[in-house]
């Protein structure tokens, strides 16, 4: 489960180096990242019951916050020259 979380982490920052994403979402991805190998390297040191569904859970949200950061990531900027331009 370990060797999984951080590979799924070290694949969601790819997105940067392609130029699919920017910045603001690399900054969200290792932090979100970050957790999710927290989680799981706390499942692997022998989590009771209650660690494993923190995890799931935690799996739920991360999913939807990396989502939100890729729309952060892409919306933010074009609203920044908006505002700029007048």
């Amino acid at each position: 489960m370990l060797l999984y979380s951080i590979l799924m982490a070290f694949l969601s920052l790819l997105l940067t180096p392609l130029r699919a994403m920017g910045l603001l979402y690399l900054v969200l991805a290792l932090l979100l990242g970050a957790i999710f190998i927290y989680y799981a390297w706390r499942v692997w040191r022998g989590g009771a019951q209650r660690t494993i569904w923190q995890m799931y859970r935690y799996s739920l949200l991360y999913l939807a916050l990396l989502f939100a950061a890729m729309m952060l990531d892409r919306l933010l900027p074009l609203a920044l020259v908006q505002a700029a331009s007048g």
